[in-house]
């Protein structure tokens, strides 16, 4: 931040895809092992340190670490899997010398090719268009269900009235007919 310099970070994701991010780094170095510090990395201003071999060697383990991750683990549910083997990396080559990393991360979003964006939003799309069908159909699978109820509703209705008429239903019907026709007669 405030730097007139772009110090962003770049790396590869396995498929290919190249990253960039602002990185945050927040480390200390044990007591007991500054003096050491101060000797091998030869480090009288600390920020010569964190600008110059912590952030090559933060560099390097982003580029090492993103290798072995897609572009959309990265840029989805796994990257705080990677954010957090980086900094298990970068630990690892300092410990030993009273550098820890307490925190690593990101300032602000991932910026992945603007190529991938547009497939995922590409993707996202389809996997919501498809949902949607999914759900029409539901719709109208209920309604023909509804429909073929209904209908065997009525006709189970009707076949309760045709059997309601029997053969003394309709010798009434013959007589009441006959007696019209006699009155008229």
């Amino acid at each position: 931040e405030g730097n007139p310099v772009n110090e962003e970070m770049t790396f590869n994701s396995k498929d290919g895809m190249l990253f960039h991010a602002d990185v945050n780094v927040s480390y200390h170095l044990e007591a007991d092992k500054a003096a050491h510090f101060y000797v091998k990395y030869k480090a009288e201003d600390i920020a010569h340190f964190t600008h110059g071999l912590m952030r090559q060697i933060a560099r390097d383990e982003f580029n090492n670490t993103a290798s072995t991750y897609t572009a959309e683990d990265l840029y989805g549910p796994k990257k705080e899997d990677f954010v957090n083997a980086v900094k298990a990396r970068i630990n690892s080559v300092f410990k030993e010398n009273g550098i820890i990393v307490e925190s690593l991360g990101f300032v602000g979003a991932l910026r992945p090719p603007e190529q991938f964006v547009a497939a995922i939003n590409a993707k996202l799309t389809a996997t919501q268009d498809a949902i949607k069908a999914e759900n029409q159909l539901r719709e109208t699978e209920a309604n023909a269900k509804k429909a073929i109820a209904e209908a065997e509703g009525k006709a189970k209705a009707m076949a309760a009235q045709t059997q309601a008429i029997t053969p003394q239903v309709l010798a009434l019907k013959d007589r009441e007919i006959a007696l019209e026709l006699a009155k008229k007669w």
